[in-house]
């Protein structure tokens, strides 16, 4: 892995504010260098700027899904987290509370 071209990356990603162009960068990066872990949490950032909620929260759910096929279960629990956590502009599916059911 080149060490200088990662800190030229996060360099890039702390001066541009988290712009989307060098999330993508830094993440395209750590992919191509065989080191997915790393790019987390810039997935993260990422799925969390999109202005198309919906979209986000399925990118993030995909990710977390990928994650736990590659038995990567850390990870996969925040993409679901980052996922869930969005809230639709539309709501087309149920939403369920939670009941306490008492027993005799």
């Amino acid at each position: 892995m080149d060490m200088e071209l990662e800190k030229k990356l996060l360099e890039q990603v702390i001066q541009s504010g988290d712009s989307e162009s060098s999330l993508l960068e830094i993440i395209d990066f750590y992919k191509q260098a065989d080191v997915p872990e790393k790019a987390v949490p810039y997935l993260i950032k990422l799925f969390s700027n999109a202005e198309d909620v919906e979209g986000a929260a399925y990118r993030c759910i995909g990710m977390g899904a990928e994650m736990e096929y590659h038995e990567e279960y850390e990870q996969a629990i925040r993409f679901y987290s980052c996922g869930l956590s969005r809230l639709p502009k539309q709501r087309t599916s149920c939403t369920f509370s939670t009941t306490t059911w008492a027993t005799a």
